[in-house]
């Protein structure tokens, strides 16, 4: 079933409230879905703390030494007009 003209025409209006981040993202191929970003409120003012529910980077603040690795799943982040800044793990954390 071919689209209609006005669900075109609201395709292209939806399309115009969205703002491509970047063109192109490191992908964890093991995810199911693995691409994700950040929702910025557009007043979100620079260096303002925010915290992250869902990190999407792969920061690791815990290591076994088998090679397991525990991601960080929430933090606090740094706005900076461009980009969120993760504070840096604590320090390795060798397990066993």
């Amino acid at each position: 079933m071919a689209p209609s003209e006005e669900s075109y025409e609201a395709y292209e209006q939806d399309l115009q409230k969205w703002q491509e981040v970047s063109d192109w993202f490191w992908t964890v191929p093991d995810l199911p879905f693995p691409l994700g970003a950040y929702l910025i409120p557009p007043d979100l003012a620079e260096d303002e703390e925010v915290f992250v529910e869902d990190v999407l980077e792969d920061i690791f603040d815990e290591f076994w030494n088998q090679g397991n690795a525990d991601r960080r799943a929430q933090s606090r982040a740094t706005w900076t007009g461009g980009d969120l800044v993760f504070p840096p793990p604590e320090g390795p954390t060798m397990m066993g």
